[in-house]
């Protein structure tokens, strides 16, 4: 997937059904809209809240013309830990 500068790819509180794996770019992470931390090239997020089935706690936004993001569905993170856990 890829993102415009400023585009939202989760909010807080939505469902937590994608992990994400930045491929080129960087990620910015706001809490009631207080800069909370990011994530750059080669690193994930939105991990925890599919592992544990929650929603996602923060909000993420990306802070670059054409983010590219992996995004890896429940599923598939399901099959990956059930095949190589």
């Amino acid at each position: 997937m890829v993102q415009s500068y400023g585009e939202t790819i989760f909010e807080a509180g939505s469902p937590g059904n994608h992990v994400f794996v930045v491929v080129t770019g960087r990620v910015l992470f706001f809490t009631e809209g207080i800069l909370v931390g990011f994530c750059t090239s080669g690193e994930t997020f939105g991990q925890g809240a599919v592992l544990e089935q929650r929603c996602y706690n923060t909000t993420a936004v990306a802070d670059c013309q054409g983010l590219t993001c992996l995004a890896l569905s429940k599923e598939d993170m399901t099959f990956i830990r059930d095949e190589f856990a």
